[in-house]
């Protein structure tokens, strides 16, 4: 979930392409078990257990070269 976004369900299914990280910096999952719809519900358990719920995905710039990337993030109208 994007806390940043106005809109209802934001959400943030990119992570699998990258790596989560919690408030401290710290890996603390593995992103990619299976496919997003197989494992989001998992990681999102995981990031709630996290300081404040919250976690941040690091993409690189290969994260361009994955087709449509941009539906992956549902954050904003």
């Amino acid at each position: 979930m994007d806390r940043r976004s106005g809109v209802s369900e934001p959400a943030v299914f990119i992570f699998p392409y990258g790596i989560l990280v919690n408030k401290e910096g710290l890996g603390f999952t593995d992103e990619a078990p299976a496919t997003v719809d197989a494992c989001y519900e998992r990681v999102t358990r995981r990031i709630y257990e996290q300081t404040e719920g919250l976690a941040y995905v690091i993409l690189d710039q290969q994260v361009k070269e994955v087709p449509n990337y941009r539906l992956a993030i549902r954050t904003f109208a």
